[in-house]
Formats: C-alpha cells, sequence, structure tokens
C-alpha cells in the first residue's frame, strides 16, 4: 500500500496498541470508570476487549475519548485534581494521535457537536487547512453556521451519520439563502428557494476583483453566477433522501450525498459571510 494513502481497517498491530491505550486511561483513577460506562452505553460485554468486533472497538474508543473529555470538565472545582486529570488526558490524547498517524490510520482525535457542546472524539482526518477554514466559517456565521458545525461533525465521526449531515447542510443552506431569495417568507424551504432562484429574475453575481482591489465588471458573469449557484442547489435538492429509489420506496441518504451538501453548504456560507455573493 502507498505511503499517502490513509487506512479505515485496523491492522492487528494497530488494534494491540488501541486496545493497551485504553487499558492504559482506565488504570488512572480520574479515569477507571470510563471503560465500563463506555461498554454500558454501547450495550457490550465488558468481559473482554479482545472480543470485539472492530467497528465495536472503534465505537468503545470514541466514548472512552468523549466520557474522559467530559470527566475531567466534571471536576473543575478541584483546581489541583482537574490540572492533574487534564495534563495527563492531553499527554494520553497525543500518544493516541501519534500512534493513528504512524499507524497511516484515517482516523484523528478530533471533536464533534453534541448536545450543544464541542466534545472531543474518534474523527476522521481531514486537510486541516480545510477544516481551519470550516470552523472559522461556522463561528463567523449566524443560525446557518451551528447547522454547518453539526453537519461537519456528523460527516467526519468516526462512523458517519449521513441522514443528519444532509439535513443539517440543507438547513445550513437554507437558512443563509432564504433571507436572501425569499426575505418575506418564513423559513422557506430549499425548494422554494430553488424556484424563487429560478422564477424569480434573480441574478447573482460572484463579485470580482481586478487591479488595485478595484470590483470588475464581467459581461455575463451575474447570468452565469445564478444558474452555477442554481445548479449546485439542484444537485443538493435532487439528491434528498426523502425522493423515492427505482422501486418507489423511500431510501437512505448516502455518504456521497451527505458529503457533497455539505461541501455546497461551506462553499454557499463563504460566499455569503464573505460578501462575494450579492444580488
Amino acid at each position: 500500500m502507498a505511503d499517502d494513502i490513509l487506512r479505515r481497517e485496523l491492522t492487528d498491530t494497530l488494534r494491540r496498541k488501541v486496545e493497551k491505550w485504553i487499558e492504559s486511561l482506565a488504570r488512572n483513577n480520574y479515569f477507571s470508570a470510563l471503560k465500563s460506562r463506555a461498554y454500558h452505553r454501547l450495550d457490550l460485554d465488558p468481559s473482554s476487549i479482545m472480543a470485539l468486533t472492530e467497528s465495536e472497538l472503534l465505537d468503545v474508543l470514541d466514548q472512552v475519548i468523549s466520557l474522559a473529555h467530559l470527566a475531567v470538565d466534571g471536576i473543575r472545582d478541584d483546581h489541583y485534581g482537574h490540572q492533574i486529570a487534564e495534563k495527563f488526558l492531553l499527554e494520553r490524547l497525543s500518544t493516541l494521535d501519534e500512534i493513528l498517524a504512524d499507524a497511516r490510520s484515517i482516523y484523528v482525535v478530533g471533536s464533534r457537536v453534541e448536545a450543544e457542546k464541542n466534545l472531543v472524539c474518534l474523527a476522521t482526518r481531514v486537510d486541516l487547512a480545510v477544516a481551519e477554514a470550516v470552523s472559522q466559517t461556522a463561528q463567523s456565521a449566524g443560525t446557518y453556521g451551528a447547522h454547518l458545525r453539526l453537519a461537519w461533525s456528523a460527516l467526519h465521526r468516526h462512523a458517519p451519520d449521513a441522514e443528519m449531515a444532509y439535513k443539517q447542510a440543507v438547513k445550513a443552506i437554507e437558512s443563509v439563502l432564504g433571507p436572501l431569495v425569499l426575505p418575506d417568507s418564513v423559513g422557506p424551504t430549499l425548494g422554494q428557494i430553488k424556484a424563487g432562484l429560478r422564477d424569480g429574475g434573480w441574478k447573482f453575481a460572484l463579485r470580482r476583483t481586478g487591479p488595485a482591489g478595484r470590483p470588475t465588471s464581467v459581461p455575463g458573469a451575474a447570468e452565469n453566477s445564478t444558474l452555477f449557484l442554481l445548479d449546485l442547489i439542484e444537485r443538493v435538492y435532487g439528491s434528498e433522501s426523502r425522493h423515492a429509489d427505482g422501486d418507489g420506496l423511500p431510501r437512505e441518504q448516502s455518504l456521497e450525498e451527505a458529503a457533497a451538501a455539505v461541501y455546497a453548504a461551506i462553499a454557499i456560507i463563504g460566499w455569503a459571510e464573505s460578501g462575494t455573493l450579492t444580488k
């Protein structure tokens, strides 16, 4: 396997190292109960970590990481104990990151949004520049930023939730484009926004900058930008799982469709936030 290809599966060596990492964390007094709590949450038999399937082991690892984060937050009143526990956990998480990176694993210590909290968790590795750009976009945005954070988290957790990622991405797009396209409507859907763009004579222009930072006027730019935006929305709208499959039955959202929707939302929100998307 080429060195630049990340592995989703756990090699035998990586599996043994992950198992040892979980056991080493559980030997610390501050985190001794986390492994059994993780098993209980996942309804797994705690008798032997060796009997877990690969998927179950990853689930346990994810739960242990998140529970450890919550445990440290839960002892903030004990300043000294909090400092010791936090330092120990940061060191152990750094070690886990190194273990995963050395094994060319697709997994990494990341974060997800749960109950409006950012939790440390097991996530999939993405380009750091992309992750930073998404984080900045989500933090600077309004309601649609919250939806984008949830969509990104659902897409890049170790066990992706395609349905949630897609739905939250759609809500993000609706939240940012609704007030622009249909300002008199309350909570317009993506379908209504698409129709409003198509039938309302809208001409969105992605503003371009010329020499000395001056805006430039490109013939046909508004029409082309509007068509591009419509095409992007149509691709997201047309892949919604409420549309039936070939047999007329509801189908599940695919991970590819969810990813496309999330990255479409990132682009649209970025345009709106930067002021490049204008009427």
